[in-house]
This record gives structure tokens, sequence and C-alpha cells, in this order.
């Protein structure tokens, strides 16, 4: 798994443990299995507007029925009580495919009783760089019968942009697609990982208890095996593929 995956359900972890402590101390009740009844709207309305940052409650046919200041910062003044989430989130993925629509999978999993993952997108404008947000959603009300889905995203767009760079820096040498690092070294894949972390050559040889020409030669060797012309290439595609 690249090292900005493992970031991200870092993140998601910590946002979801975040939200659900939230939900516990707001309506008295546990997520999941075991839960209360559907608390009241008073209670919902005050947990939502108790989170910082973009947030925003559908109920179950997906309508917005409360959209925070925030929300309507990164949504756009369509963003109100009664439009349809999927026609004012618009979320796509970064490869494109969209994430939102009339048939939401975030709707259709609550629905199913199966648990919520976090969502890497773009939101709002098509055309706003700044768009990117990762977001978390959590049913409200009985585990079996959700009444309403609350949503809170995360600005991730610094992020995502570190992301893209990275990935033109890795299509300078070769088509761009990944890589099998499992052609490296377990000595190598050492060293590529060092050079990651930013640790130059002399300092990763004296970590490694190697001279700086055989740390020299593992550099070399695996710029050949993954066909890439530079140390920072090579760190790209260990980024994205390692």
């Amino acid at each position: 798994m690249s090292s900005a995956k493992r970031g991200d359900t870092r993140e998601a972890t910590r946002s979801t443990r975040h939200i659900a402590a939230r939900h516990t101390e707001t309506s008295g009740g546990a997520v999941g299995p075991g839960a209360p009844e559907a608390p009241r709207d008073g209670d919902l309305e005050r947990f939502a507007s108790n989170l910082v940052g973009p947030v925003w409650v559908t109920d179950v046919e997906g309508r917005m029925v409360f959209v925070n200041e925030d929300a309507r910062a990164l949504l756009g003044d369509g963003a109100t009580p009664g439009a349809a989430c999927h026609e004012v989130v618009r979320g796509y993925a970064d490869d494109g495919r969209a994430v939102c629509c009339d048939t939401c999978p975030v709707r259709r999993d609550a629905a199913a009783g199966r648990p919520q993952r976090a969502w890497r997108m773009h939101v709002g404008d098509p055309l706003d760089e700044d768009g990117w947000v990762l977001a978390v959603s959590i049913p409200w009300g009985a585990p079996d019968a959700p009444t309403h889905l609350v949503h809170w995203a995360v600005d991730v767009s610094r992020e995502q942009r570190l992301e893209e760079y990275v990935r033109r820096v890795a299509k300078r040498s070769g088509d761009g697609e990944a890589v099998d690092l499992e052609q490296l070294t377990p000595r190598e894949r050492e060293v590529l990982d060092l050079l990651a972390r930013d640790i130059d050559p002399q300092a990763i040889a004296r970590h490694l208890h190697l001279s700086h020409t055989t740390v020299r030669n593992h550099i070399q060797h695996i710029l050949n095996r993954l066909d890439v012309h530079s140390t920072e290439e090579a760190v790209a595609r260990w980024l994205l593929d390692g």
C-alpha cells in the first residue's frame, strides 16, 4: 500500500472514531449494532452543528435537511434544505468515476446495515481545483432503519495536489504505469524506502553499515530495474506503488 493510501486510511479511521464518539456523547448511544432508537431531530441538528468543517445531513430519500455554512461554501449556493444531495455534491473520484448518483452507494449501504467507508472525492464545482475532500458519513437512528445520514468532509485538496505532482514525476520515464517493485531485492527496497524519507545516500550508508559506493551501486540498480532516470522518479514510483 502506498504512503498516501496509508495516510488516507489513518485519517479516515481517526475521523470515524471522532464522529462515533460525538454521536455517543450527544445521543447517549453507540454507533452500529445495539444502538438505541432514533434520537429526536433536535439532537440530530445539535450534533451536526457541533461538528467543525463542512457538514450536511440527508434524509432517507437523499434530500438535504441540514447544511452548515462551511458546507454551503464548499458545495455552492445550491446546497439548501430540500435539494437532492447527489445533484449538489457531484462527487467524483480521482480516476474520474462518479461517486455521487441517484442510486447513492452511501445511502444504499446504510439501508442495508453495511459499514460505511470514507470517500476521497472532488465535490461541488468541477472547475474548482480545491474541492477535494475526505468525506465520512454516519447513519443516524436505529441500525436497521436509519432516518438520516450525517456527512462530514475534511479538506484534502493540498494532499491531492501533492499526490498528482508525485504522479507526474513518476510519469517522466516510461509510460507511468504501475511497476513491479517485487523485482527489487530486499536491500534495494530498504535503500529506496530510506530515500523516500529524504535520507541522503551517505546517511543511508551509515544507517545500513555499508560503504557509500555500495549504496550508490544499489541506487543505480534501482534506477535500472524501474526504468527511470532519477532518484526522484524512483521515489515517486515507490510512494505510489509501494
